[in-house]
C-alpha cells in the first residue's frame, strides 16, 4: 500500500488559536521499511519549532519487516514461492464453518482444498492392489481402482446398502492383475446388472467398472464374459 503525504499537513483550529499549517518535505528515514516527512517551517503556529536533530519534529509510518501469516496457516519460504497450506483448523467467526488443514488428494473431510489437491484428485485414480481370493467391497474403495492378483479365482462381493452404504453414484474400477478369474457376486437383495447378464472379466489384463445406481442396484460394464 502507498503513503502520500501532501504538503502542508493542516488541522481544525482550537479556541483562540489560529488553524494549523505544517509544510513538510519528505526526508530520509534510518528505518528501511519508513517513509519519513519533516516540517521544513513553523507558518502561523509560531509556537511549534522546525524539526531539528536537537528538536525533532516529523511524521514516520513504518512497515512491518516482514507479513505474519493468518492464523492457522504456514508460511512457505519467501516473496514468490509456493502460498502456505492450512495446519491447523480455521473457524470463520459468526457462520458455524470450521474447516480442516488443507487435505491431500482423494482426502473426503472439510479440509481447505488447493487447486493442486483439485486437480490432483480429478486426473489420477488411486490404485490398491488385492491379493485375496475373496473380497466384500467397502467405503474406502469408492473412487479407486481395485488390481485383483492372486493366480486362483477370485470372488469380489457387492455388498448389501444395510451392511454398506454406498452414495449413488460410486464408481470402482476392478482390474485383473493375475491369472485368476474375477467373479462379480451380489449380495442378498443386491441388482447387478450388465450386457447379457456377464458377470467375469475376460481374463488377466481386462477390466470393468462399477457404479451404484442407488436402491441395491449397480451397473457393471467393461471386458466381460458368463
Amino acid at each position: 500500500m502507498a503513503i502520500t503525504v501532501s504538503t502542508p499537513i493542516t488541522g481544525v483550529p482550537q479556541t483562540g488559536m489560529a488553524a494549523p499549517s505544517f509544510p513538510v518535505s519528505e526526508d530520509n528515514s534510518a528505518n528501511a521499511n519508513a517513509r519519513r516527512w519533516v516540517v521544513t517551517a513553523n507558518s502561523d503556529a509560531g509556537s511549534v519549532s522546525n524539526h531539528s536533530n536537537s528538536s525533532p519534529f516529523l511524521v514516520e509510518f513504518i512497515r512491518p519487516a516482514s507479513m505474519k501469516p493468518p492464523v492457522g496457516f504456514s508460511a512457505a519460504g519467501s516473496a514468490g514461492s509456493t502460498p502456505g497450506t492450512m495446519t491447523d483448523a480455521l473457524t470463520i467467526a459468526n457462520t458455524g464453518y470450521t474447516y480442516g488443514k488443507t487435505a491431500p488428494a482423494y482426502d473426503n473431510s472439510t479440509g481447505l482444498a488447493t487447486t493442486a489437491q483439485v486437480y490432483s484428485t480429478v486426473t489420477t485414480v488411486p490404485q490398491n492392489y488385492k491379493t485375496a481370493t475373496a473380497y466384500t467391497l467397502a467405503l474406502v474403495d469408492a473412487g479407486t481402482m481395485l488390481l485383483m492378483d492372486n493366480a486362483s479365482p477370485i470372488t469380489i462381493t457387492i455388498p448389501n446398502s444395510s451392511s454398506v452404504s454406498f452414495p449413488t453414484g460410486t464408481r470402482i474400477d476392478i482390474f485383473q492383475s493375475g491369472a485368476g478369474q474375477v467373479t462379480f457376486t451380489p449380495a442378498a437383495g443386491v441388482t447387478r446388472l450388465s450386457s447379457g447378464t456377464r458377470n467375469k472379466l475376460t481374463g488377466q489384463y481386462s477390466a470393468a467398472t462399477l457404479v451404484y445406481n442407488g436402491s441395491n442396484t449397480w451397473l457393471l460394464i467393461g471386458d466381460l464374459t458368463t
